[in-house]
């Protein structure tokens, strides 16, 4: 992830993987978003 961070968030960013943590759920958001999208 990507950003402007203050500080908690940066030595949060040295200790867990945000990636990892909300990888899986961002990635079931936006393919229920593109189903959604692409329903006629």
């Amino acid at each position: 992830m990507d950003g402007p961070q203050i500080f908690m968030g940066k030595v949060m960013s040295v200790f867990m993987n945000m990636e990892k943590m909300i990888g899986k759920d961002f990635e079931t958001g936006l393919a229920g978003l593109k189903r959604e999208a692409e329903k006629p």
